[in-house]
C-alpha cells in the first residue's frame, strides 16, 4: 500500500510540473535539482585554440614570415615581429585563469625564449578570430572548433579569453619551421598547453654593396690593375666590400660589360675578380660565381681588375657590372 501510494504521489507531482496556468491564477513553481564538488585545485585550465600572424603566403599551408633583411648599415635592421595568440578557458571559471605565456623553439628544437601574453577586451577578440577564421590561421585544439570559440568568447557568457604575444625574430638566425608551445595557468597552478610548429620563417638573400661605381683609374696596357677591398661595410671609402644581408648562406654572380673608349670604341675585355680564396679570370659578357659562401651578418672584401691589353689607344673608357646573389651552391 505505501508503495503503490508512492508511485501515486511521484506521478502527481509530475502532472503538477506541467500543469498549465489559468488566466487570473496563481503560477507555479518548477524545482529542479543543484549539486557541486570541491576538489581541492578543481580542473586544469586548456587553451581551446592558437594562431600566429601575419601570414605573407596565404596559399602555403601554415603561416610564413618573409623577414626584414639585416641594414642598411652593420648593426641596424633585420627584426620582424611575429605574433601570438590564443584563446583560453578554465572549467573553474574564466576568473581563475592567471597567467598565459608562449615559448618559442627554433628549427632545431632548442629554445629561443619564453613570452608573457595579455588579455585582449572581448569585443576585440571576437572581431580578431572572425578574421583569423576567415584566412585559415587558426588550429583548434582537439574536440573545438569556430562556432564553439565564438560562443565561449561572448562578452555576455564570458566562459573564454583571447590573449595576445609577440616574438622578434633576427634575421641572423636560422630559417626554417618554428614551434610556438602556449600555456595557461590557473590560480592554484594547474596547467594546459597546446604546441604545434606552423610558423616558417623563411629563407631569403639579400645583397648589400658599399660601393656603387668600381673606377680603375689610369690604366697601363699590359700591366692589369686592381681595386682591393676590406671587410669594413662602409659606403663609399673607396674599398669594396659585399654583405648579404638575408638569413641564409649565398652564393654571388657577377658579370661585366666589356669597358668600350669614348672616342676610338677600343673595347677592354679582360677581368679578375677575388673574393677570400676564391679568384677567377673571365671575360666581358661572361658570368662568373663566386661559390662563397657569403654567410648572413658577415661582410667580405671583393677585389677586381681589369687588363688592358698593349696596342690600345689613350681614350676614356667605361662599362657596366651587373651583381646577382642567389641561396648557396655547393660545389658539384
Amino acid at each position: 500500500m505505501k508503495r503503490s501510494l508512492a508511485v501515486l504521489l511521484a506521478i502527481a507531482l509530475t502532472l503538477m510540473a506541467v500543469l498549465p496556468v489559468a488566466a487570473g491564477g496563481g503560477g507555479t513553481t518548477t524545482t529542479v535539482q543543484t549539486g557541486a564538488q570541491i576538489t581541492g585545485a578543481g580542473d586544469d585550465p586548456f587553451v581551446k585554440a592558437k594562431w600566429e600572424s601575419p601570414d605573407m603566403d596565404p596559399c602555403k599551408a601554415g603561416v610564413q614570415i618573409i623577414p626584414n633583411p639585416a641594414g642598411p648599415l652593420p648593426g641596424q635592421g633585420g627584426e620582424t615581429e611575429v605574433w601570438v595568440y590564443a584563446v583560453v578557458s578554465d572549467p573553474n571559471g574564466i576568473a581563475d585563469v592567471a597567467d598565459v605565456y608562449f615559448k618559442i623553439f627554433h628549427p632545431d628544437g632548442s629554445l629561443k625564449l619564453q613570452v608573457h601574453m595579455s588579455k585582449v577586451p572581448c569585443r576585440q577578440a571576437i572581431g580578431l578570430v572572425k578574421d583569423a577564421a576567415a584566412k585559415g590561421l587558426i588550429k583548434f585544439a582537439e574536440g573545438y572548433d569556430l562556432e564553439d570559440v565564438l560562443w565561449q568568447l561572448d562578452c555576455e557568457k564570458k566562459q573564454a579569453e583571447l590573449w595576445v604575444g609577440k616574438w622578434i625574430y633576427e634575421i641572423h638566425q636560422p630559417a626554417g619551421w618554428y614551434t610556438t608551445e602556449v600555456t595557461v595557468v590557473d590560480t592554484d597552478g594547474g596547467i594546459g598547453k597546446f604546441s604545434n610548429s606552423d610558423t616558417e620563417i623563411v629563407s631569403i638573400v639579400q645583397l648589400a654593396l658599399d660601393f656603387t661605381s668600381i673606377d680603375w683609374g689610369n690604366l697601363k696596357p699590359g700591366v692589369p690593375k686592381w681595386i682591393a677591398g676590406d671587410d669594413n661595410f662602409v659606403p663609399g671609402d673607396g674599398k669594396p666590400t659585399v654583405w648579404n644581408q638575408g638569413n641564409d648562406p649565398a652564393s654571388l654572380r657577377i658579370h661585366n660589360s666589356a669597358l668600350v673608349g669614348a672616342k676610338e670604341g677600343k673595347k677592354i675585355v679582360k677581368f679578375d675578380v677575388r673574393m677570400g680564396r676564391e679568384y677567377y679570370k673571365y671575360l666581358a659578357s661572361q658570368w662568373v660565381t663566386l661559390i662563397g659562401p657569403l654567410l648572413p651578418c658577415t661582410p667580405r672584401q671583393i677585389e677586381f681588375s681589369v687588363f688592358a691589353p698593349e696596342g690600345l689607344p689613350k681614350d676614356t673608357y667605361s662599362g657596366t657590372m651587373d651583381f646577382e646573389i642567389i641561396h648557396y651552391q655547393p660545389p658539384a
